[in-house]
């Protein structure tokens, strides 16, 4: 495993991993209602070189992790905290040597929190929220931001966390 790497801080901003069909989900910080945890706001970022994680319960405690393969295959990463470019994570198996747009199955297994994905650099684009503790997202391509109808596969661009349930 690769040493963790200190990520950018972003500010008060939520992303969130794919929802489930007919959810509605709120970008945190964009609209009323929605805060972000303010103890997320240091992030942190490793990633394996290890293929093919067993599955979702590989994902250590308190963070939002994510696979290059469906089905939890593939080299992994795991993030805390608010990011709002997922280009500055490098990961081989990814093209362009790097994260951003290239997940294709999450696990949050967040202390308390929803994560939340967004589709481009800084909380723009389409969005979902992803509850803890959800098993669904094994296979991105079978999902879409919740707001635009585009596959979450390989689009995820940036992430964050919100109190507010996944509804």
């Amino acid at each position: 495993m690769l040493g963790a790497v200190p990520l950018i801080a972003a500010g008060a901003l939520l992303a969130a991993p794919g929802a489930s069909a007919g959810a509605s989900n709120t970008p945190a910080a964009h609209a009323p209602g929605v805060s972000s945890h303010p103890a997320k706001a240091a992030a942190t970022h490793t990633a394996t070189k290890s293929p093919n994680v067993a599955n979702w319960s590989s994902c250590p405690s308190t963070y939002l992790c994510f696979w290059v393969n469906a089905n939890w295959g593939g080299n992994w990463g795991k993030l805390a905290g608010a990011n709002t470019a997922w280009s500055v994570f490098p990961q081989s198996q990814c093209k362009g040597g790097n994260w951003n747009d290239c997940a294709s199955a999450l696990y949050n297994n967040g202390e308390h929190d929803q994560a939340l994905v967004w589709q481009n650099n800084s909380y723009k684009g389409g969005y979902t929220c992803v509850a803890r503790g959800t098993t669904m997202y094994s296979d991105l391509a079978n999902w879409t931001y919740s707001d635009n109808n585009t596959s979450m596969n390989d689009t995820i661009s940036s992430n964050d966390w919100t109190t507010d349930a996944c509804t």
